[in-house]
């Protein structure tokens, strides 16, 4: 008999399959009556080089699923967190880094000094600016930070005139303005002069691609969540890993993913820093309440690597600093870039790694990255720090 088996409604089901004289799979799906958070997410996949079949469910209806396949395929389950293949498959890029190492003196100086700033806050506190961001009814506080962060990358090439806090901003008196102005049904229809709209009638970078990516949340929205981004969030049961697995599937703008040395490096800094966004913005309650929000890893963008090599953490080789300098573009996907985001997030994690060893602070790694980012943001503003690398991205 074919095998059956439960997949959660919030997952798309990778199968990619073939058989003897069956190109493709024989799946039947019923529905069952059993909520989401009774069962753990997990995936499944089916492989063979040649065929390939998604199951796109929908996360709306708070239940299960059974799929039935043909005979022949294989099959295997995993509970993996989309962040352990960005701790794996970054660590494995540190161990091969030719540009970037770490400076493990410096590493654990900057470890003592944060211990010393942390002590004085209270382990509540998320680290998170309230006063940049829109903060306001639950639900169009997290539509207002999904469009935030679908937009939420290379601002470098305005010199200065569009920083992060700019475009919270705008957005932020968009919505105060009129809380239809980023409803689903909009967003999905977006143009490039409906963005400059929304951004208070300036441009910014790469208009063409940040209004493309909101036409991409807005019609997957509609497609799967009633338009509601908060309803995508509830979907989750409370799981920071299932958002991120639910976002990157959703929306394929935000499926930060590269190669290193042939082989698959993710970081999906967007989709994490949604989840965070949403956990720091409702101070980790209702909708914000997530019991493995520790999982998130920190945000891979061009800041805090910035903040890392002024403070001595991260030391380039003489090339990438010649590069760096001179304001050199860098390619996405070159060996460079993948190093330095690589490094990034492993120096986030040894960093809390010692500030937990020899201070006795429990960090999460969305806090340490958020405690960096607001230095180097304060510090590159004022003109204090060297240029950081340029890579032009749509992930960060």
């Amino acid at each position: 008999r074919a095998p059956r088996i439960l997949i959660p409604l919030s997952i798309a089901v990778h199968c990619q399959c073939a058989f003897a004289g069956y190109p493709t799979a024989f799946v039947s799906v019923l529905r069952a009556p059993h909520t989401l958070h009774q069962h753990p997410p997990f995936s499944l996949e089916a492989r063979h080089p040649r065929y390939s079949l998604t199951l796109a469910s929908q996360p709306r209806r708070k239940n299960l699923v059974v799929a039935r396949f043909g005979q022949g395929i294989g099959w295997t389950m995993s509970t993996r967190s989309p962040m352990a293949d960005v701790r794996e498959q970054t660590e494995q890029v540190c161990s091969q880094a030719k540009h970037v190492q770490l400076d493990e003196s410096a590493l654990k100086s900057l470890a003592a000094e944060y211990a010393q700033a942390f002590k004085g806050q209270s382990d509540e506190e998320t680290g998170w600016g309230e006063e940049i961001h829109f903060v306001g009814k639950e639900e169009l506080t997290v539509q207002y930070l999904l469009v935030l962060d679908a937009i939420n990358f290379c601002f470098w090439p305005s010199e200065g005139k569009w920083e992060y806090g700019d475009v919270s901003g705008a957005l932020k008196n968009a919505v105060q303005q009129d809380e239809s102005a980023i409803a689903a049904e909009k967003l999905a229809n977006l143009t490039e002069e409906g963005l400059k709209t929304l951004l208070g009638g300036k441009e910014m970078p790469n208009m063409h691609d940040r209004a493309r990516l909101l036409r991409e949340v807005g019609q997957g929205l509609l497609a799967n969540y009633e338009g509601s981004a908060a309803q995508m969030v509830r979907s989750c049961g409370g799981s920071a890993a299932e958002l991120v697995r639910v976002v990157i599937t959703t929306f394929p703008g935000f499926r930060d993913v590269t190669h290193f040395n042939g082989k698959e490096v993710a970081f999906y800094k967007r989709a994490q820093i949604f989840v965070g966004d949403v956990w720091g913005a409702l101070k980790g309650k209702g909708l914000g309440e997530f019991h493995d929000v520790g999982e998130i890893t920190m945000f891979a963008d061009y800041r805090v690597p910035q903040i890392l090599e002024a403070r001595g953490v991260l030391r380039y080789s003489e090339a990438l600093k010649s590069t760096i300098l001179s304001k050199t573009e860098i390619p996405a996907g070159a060996e460079e870039e993948v190093e330095l985001r690589a490094w990034t997030v492993q120096a986030v994690e040894r960093l809390k790694a010692v500030l937990a060893a020899d201070h006795s602070i429990d960090r999460m790694s969305i806090q340490v990255d958020w405690f960096l980012w607001e230095e180097g943001e304060r510090k590159a503003i004022a003109g204090e720090l060297p240029p950081h690398h340029r890579t032009r991205t749509t992930f960060y």
